[in-house]
């Protein structure tokens, strides 16, 4: 004969209780621990500074770089040279993809 096993509502009570309670004093055990970032600061032999992080529990590479430009890099007393270089140079590329095009029509 097949006998269902019914347990008593308070031994399923207690068996919960102990269960829960075994649950909170294992979690904090199997959480890892909070750790901060390590950041290093690496040159290059040309002197070129970059901040290292490493974390290998992601799979991920991310760079970020940073530099002067525009008119940082003008000369002095030509305030402006940098605009008007890269115009000159888009105004000549641009007219020299028109001419392109052009010839490729058909007459």
């Amino acid at each position: 004969m097949f006998r269902l096993n019914r347990q008593r509502p308070a031994r399923k009570a207690l068996r919960s209780g102990v269960l829960t309670a075994m649950s909170f004093v294992l979690l904090p055990f199997l959480i890892a621990p909070a750790q901060a970032m390590q950041i290093q600061k690496v040159v290059s032999p040309k002197g070129i500074e970059a901040w290292l992080v490493e974390e290998h529990t992601l799979p991920l590479i991310a760079m970020q770089l940073g530099f002067d430009g525009g008119s940082a890099q003008d000369p002095a007393g030509k305030d402006g040279e940098t605009v008007r270089r890269i115009r000159d140079e888009i105004e000549a590329r641009v007219r020299a993809l028109v001419a392109e095009l052009a010839d490729d029509q058909p007459s």
